[in-house]
Parts: C-alpha cells; sequence; structure tokens
C-alpha cells in the first residue's frame, strides 16, 4: 500500500512540473472554473509569461530577432623574432698577423672597403718574383719569333712554342701571386653595418676566424609561427602589422615575403617571414614582434550568442515560421563578444528566436514578447570587425541536457 502510494505522489508531483513549466496542454479539456482561474491569474501578472513561460492558448514565449549579414576579420596573431634581409659572417681564409685594421661597430660600409690588412711581405715578394719570370719568358717568346724569320731559320717550331707555354704559364704565376697578395686585404662582401669585432692590430689570425658581422638592416624580415589553417591566408605582399616593445604603441607594417613548404607534423604550424622596411635604422636584427595577420570576410550571416542552441549533432538556430519554431543546423564560423557567424543559406532578416530556446520543440508554437521592438535592437546590434576564429565548438554536460 505504501509503494502505491509512494508511486501515485511521485506522479503528481511530475504532473504538476510538466504543466507548470510547458503548460496544459490543449487536449485536456477545462471546465469554467479553470477559465475563471487563469483569467485571475492573468490579471494578477500582468499578462502572460516571460521568455520561456506558456501565454494563454498553449504558444510559448521567446524573443525572438533577426539573422543579420556583416563581415568579421580574422585576426591570427604571432610571436616572432627579426633578422637582416641580408648578412654575413667576414671569415679570413688566411692566416697573418693584423697590420691594419678599420672595424668600428655599427658604422655603415659599402661593398669593397677595406676592412682588415694582414702582413703581406711574404705576398709581395712572390709577386715580384712572379712578375721577374714573365718578363724573361716574354722576352725569350720575342727572341725566338725574331730568330724564327725568315727562310733560314735557326729556331725550330717546337722551341718556339715551348718558349710560348713558358710564358703562359709565367703568367699564370703572375695572377696566383696577385692573388695570394690580394687575400692578404679583407674587404667588406656587401653593403651593411659593421657588428661588434674582437679583433686588434698585431693579433695573429688563424685561418677561418670570424673577424665581423655585417647587416644590412634597410629591411629586417620577421620570422614567426601561424598554425596550419592559416595557409589559406597566406599570400606574398600581403600586409602584416608588426609591434614590439621597444616602441610601445607604435605599429610597423610590413608584408609577407616567403613561407614554409611544408607544415610542422609536430606542432602544425607553418614558418612565416614578414618583410619590414627600416629606413631609419631603428630596429635590430634580434628584436621581437607581436605579429598580426588580418583577413577580411565576404558578409556571413550572424546571429546573439544565445540563439545558438546544441544537439547531439552540433549547432543549431530556432528560425520562426508560421508562428512556430523550427530548428536549423548552424555551423559555427566566428565568435566574437555577443554575436556568433554562421554558416547558413537563410537571408538576412530571417526571424530567429534568441532567448528561451531550451523550452522548444520542432513544430512549437510561439509568440514574440519583443514583437514590437525586434527590428529596433536589431539595429542597435552593430557587431565590431574583429574577432577569433573558433572550431566547432562542443556542447557542455548542461546544454546538451537540454537539447535533448
Amino acid at each position: 500500500m505504501s509503494r502505491l502510494l509512494s508511486f501515485v505522489l511521485g506522479l503528481a508531483v511530475l504532473s504538476i512540473s510538466y504543466f507548470y513549466t510547458f503548460g496544459i496542454p490543449s487536449w485536456i479539456p477545462l471546465g469554467t472554473g479553470s477559465e475563471v482561474e487563469e483569467s485571475a491569474a492573468g490579471s494578477k501578472g500582468g499578462g502572460p509569461r516571460g521568455a520561456g513561460g506558456r501565454s494563454r492558448g498553449g504558444a510559448t514565449v521567446v524573443t525572438v530577432g533577426e539573422i543579420e549579414y556583416a563581415s568579421f576579420n580574422d585576426t591570427l596573431r604571432a610571436i616572432g623574432t627579426s633578422e637582416a634581409i641580408n648578412h654575413v659572417d667576414v671569415v679570413s681564409d688566411v692566416a697573418g698577423q693584423v697590420e691594419e685594421i678599420s672595424l668600428t661597430s655599427n658604422t655603415p660600409v659599402k661593398a669593397g672597403d677595406v676592412l682588415l690588412k694582414l702582413d703581406n711581405r711574404t705576398q709581395s715578394i712572390n709577386l715580384e718574383i712572379a712578375k721577374a719570370s714573365l718578363k724573361q719568358a716574354q722576352e725569350q717568346v720575342s727572341r725566338y719569333e725574331k730568330l724564327g724569320t725568315g727562310n733560314a731559320s735557326v729556331v725550330s717550331a717546337v722551341t718556339v712554342a715551348d718558349a710560348k707555354t713558358a710564358l703562359s704559364q709565367a703568367q699564370l704565376q703572375v695572377s696566383l701571386a696577385e692573388n695570394a697578395l690580394e687575400e692578404r686585404t679583407i674587404r667588406a662582401p656587401i653593403d651593411g653595418i659593421l657588428g661588434l669585432s674582437r679583433i686588434k692590430t698585431g693579433a695573429n689570425l688563424a685561418n677561418g676566424t670570424t673577424i665581423v658581422t655585417i647587416d644590412d638592416i634597410e629591411q629586417l624580415l620577421v620570422e614567426f609561427e601561424l598554425p596550419e589553417r592559416a595557409l589559406g591566408l597566406l599570400a606574398l605582399q600581403k600586409e602584416v602589422l608588426l609591434s614590439t616593445p621597444v616602441f610601445a604603441g607604435k605599429v610597423f607594417k610590413g608584408e609577407v615575403y616567403a613561407y614554409d613548404n611544408r607544415i610542422d607534423s609536430t606542432t602544425r604550424t607553418i614558418t612565416v617571414q614578414a618583410k619590414v622596411d627600416n629606413e631609419d635604422h631603428s630596429l635590430l636584427p634580434g628584436m621581437s614582434f607581436s605579429v598580426r595577420l588580418i583577413n577580411e570576410s565576404e558578409p556571413s550571416a550572424f546571429v546573439p550568442t544565445n540563439a545558438i542552441s546544441w544537439t547531439r549533432n552540433g549547432s543549431q538556430i530556432w528560425i520562426v515560421e508560421d508562428g512556430a519554431a523550427k530548428a536549423v543546423p548552424a555551423s559555427i564560423v566566428m565568435r566574437q563578444q555577443d554575436n556568433v557567424w554562421i554558416d547558413t543559406k537563410l537571408p538576412a532578416g530571417t526571424q530567429i528566436v534568441t532567448d528561451g530556446t531550451q523550452k522548444l520543440r520542432d513544430g512549437t508554437k510561439i509568440t514574440a514578447s519583443n514583437a514590437a521592438t525586434t527590428g529596433e535592437r536589431s539595429k542597435e546590434r552593430k557587431p565590431k570587425t574583429e574577432g577569433e576564429p573558433i572550431a566547432r565548438r562542443q556542447p557542455s554536460s548542461g546544454e546538451a541536457g537540454a537539447a535533448q
């Protein structure tokens, strides 16, 4: 008997909760007394219930709005490091003692300017020896050519040929000696700014010693990483906005200069280089930069965040069709503040439910609590154009339970 009583009480509680939440179904006949009580309740409450409740006649009261179209900015952010667009390490190809030096740091140099001279006495002597041998070979060839003229030649053709070969070898020896002497003078290979050097006059350089660095900083390259979804936004000469803590509040404009030909399989990122002009030399290689790459989308549909509901199949919105609610799938493309951009073919102006979606089922009759002010609110809600793209959001346990 107690079990039966508990079952009846539980059923009564469930019925009362259902009627309170969803209203009394239209198929249940209501007597005159019930109508009087409902009328009295309406008089006390000042009208129908708020959004999510039931009005007279069984219609659910909700807040409605409209689908609007606007562009949004898909902004990608990263941290990058700068480097000179052209830079070299000047390395000695020969060993020797430093005799003369011109390595003042942070000074500009032109390609071909003398940076350093090594002791070249031995190379100068070798050059003089080579030149003397060349002169002797030239005189030998001239003498043989004179003796070989006329009918009674006293010099054979073979001798003349050997003399000419010796002349050619002597010329090559002079070239080698000149090259060896030139190597004792180290020159700037490019235009740029000299770095810090620790080489001093009188020091003995070993072969392969790094003497100084030269950076061409008229333009800098800022290298950074972007997620793989950015691949579709990358294009050469696309504008990039750069900022650095060194110049707080100042934005430098650059452009995409190059990007890698593959995605990193571990980080799922792609390496990108942006080029920025630096004619005043205010920026230096090695500085850190905050990078923004902005892409403005085509106008697309957006709705208030509250208009999105979730089911097992993903996100959806509720549209108003002939006074009833109808669920339409809507994939989220972008969310920014109180607005969500969705992938849908519904036209602008389509009425949607913006509040009270948790009480709706397909075909539920609805009444708009804000029918008179819907247009005005739509005009006031102007989204900003910059936001963060989001992946398809998974519904929380509470949302999933409500949707089910």
